[in-house]
């Protein structure tokens, strides 16, 4: 990365890093504006600047612990400078995450927004390595830890992890130089499970952009049925979402934000109420209050006719609006005690009416088309959960509990595709193993 100009010098970055992040992990950050008020000015304006995570203290001891069959191919300025030939190769890529990075990559996140982010805005932690000798190569990933955290510890339980049969990633390196310390692991091609289910849609929750990406990454390996399947259902969603705008132009965008307020005076009034009777009327007149309101912002027209096939008991525009207001009457707390009465007096009026009809079946639709391509993947709909489940509970049972933050799936990148055991099953692999949460 280029620097910019006016930019602080890099150890000046570099140092005010650790200090801040320090400083917001021990929660002093009262003591750390207090210890540098004199210069406040100029502090404010650095922690504008981005941050440096790695270290490069010179009096610092150096300790590598390299595998031979990696030392081996290893260039001779890794040695001179090991830190420095560490922080020149590559981050890793980090699957759709990377993706979400790169679009964003005009974005420059300050020092003083590490005590938020500082497990995301460090993207240049985890770097991939690649080493080649004569016809064989050498793909690794490092990973930079802090010291001062006891991550030697994430490397021990690394070991007792393989030790006990589970999953995870082997120790090519052990690297502590200029006061950084880096673990390097064998790299095993994979993605997260928040990847893989970004990657492999499970859910409607794909906006129109996102579902047409995925089904045209996905196209080739559909079935002509299944491309028939989908048409049909993009078809249903444009009109789903045709409608929803119809319904967003002359109603939702009509209702008058008072309406909110109303409930809250109403609540009140019910807390001075002195009987059943009173109760009564006070439901009452805030039912007539919402539909003249709803009367005069919502106005009749043909897009009343578009919208009637989702609510087939509606069979009037008065009808509509009278079930309207009904349910905005049903954020009274006291609406059962009157409910009789108001049916009585708006018959028809307790007709369910869902004013995200529209928004639901567009939903439906999409996961409908997202289990159509889950199925080019997964042999079963659940089959990446029930398995990423049992998996975790195997570890936890051997002492190793995780989330699905630290559970990748094995992946083969050229077919795009699980990389399945012989017997066909899914392959996991645990990384990240740091000291369990509720440790002490």
């Amino acid at each position: 990365m280029t620097e910019r100009e006016g930019r602080a010098p890099e150890e000046v970055r570099r140092k005010l890093t650790r200090v801040y992040l320090e400083a917001t992990r021990r929660r002093r950050l009262g003591l750390f504006r207090i210890l540098t008020k004199e210069n406040e000015g100029e502090i404010e304006r650095l922690l504008e600047e981005e941050p440096i995570f790695d270290q490069r203290k010179e009096s610092a001891p150096s300790q590598l612990l390299i595998e031979d069959e990696i030392s081996e191919v290893l260039p001779e300025d890794f040695f001179t400078d090991p830190s420095a030939w560490i922080e020149r190769q590559p981050n890793i890529d980090r699957g759709f995450a990377a993706e979400r990075w790169r679009k964003h990559a005009e974005m420059i996140r300050p020092i003083r927004d590490i005590g938020a982010y500082q497990d995301d805005i460090d993207t240049a932690r985890i770097k991939r390595i690649t080493l080649t000798q004569a016809e064989t190569k050498f793909q690794i990933v490092s990973k930079r830890l802090n010291p001062k955290k006891q991550d030697f510890e994430e490397i021990t339980r690394s070991r007792q992890a393989q030790e006990a049969g589970i999953p995870t990633p082997r120790i090519l390196a052990e690297i502590v130089d200029h006061g950084n310390l880096y673990a390097w692991f064998e790299y095993i091609p994979s993605l997260d499970i928040e990847a893989v289910n970004n990657h492999v849609p499970n859910n409607g929750y794909l906006n129109k952009e996102e579902l047409s990406e995925r089904i045209e990454h996905f196209k080739p390996r559909l079935t002509e049925d299944q491309k028939k399947d989908i048409e049909l259902l993009l078809a249903e969603r444009q009109r789903a979402d045709y409608l929803n705008g119809v319904l967003k132009e002359n109603v939702t965008d009509k209702l008058p934000s008072s309406l909110d307020k109303k409930v809250d005076e109403y609540e009140l009034r019910y807390r001075d109420a002195t009987g059943r009777q009173e109760t009564i009327d006070l439901v009452m007149s805030y039912m007539a209050e919402v539909l003249r309101e709803y009367q005069a912002a919502v106005q009749p027209g043909a897009w009343f006719d578009e919208l009637k096939e989702a609510w087939p008991k509606i069979s009037s525009f008065d009808e509509f609006l009278v079930a309207l207001a009904f349910e905005n009457a049903r954020k009274l707390d006291h609406l059962s005690i009157a409910r009789q009465a108001l049916v009585d007096r708006y018959p028809g009026a307790d007709r369910y009416i869902d004013l995200r009809s529209f928004e639901l079946k567009s939903y439906s639709v999409a996961a409908d088309i997202a289990r159509i391509l889950a199925a080019t993947v997964f042999k079963a709909p659940n089959e990446l959960y029930t398995a990423t489940e049992a998996f975790k509970r195997a570890c936890a049972d051997k002492g190793f509990p995780s989330e699905d933050r630290n559970v990748l799936l094995h992946w083969d990148f050229d077919q795009d595709q699980p990389q399945r055991d012989a017997a066909g099953n899914l392959q996991f692999v645990l990384i990240d193993l740091e000291t369990p949460r509720h440790a002490t």
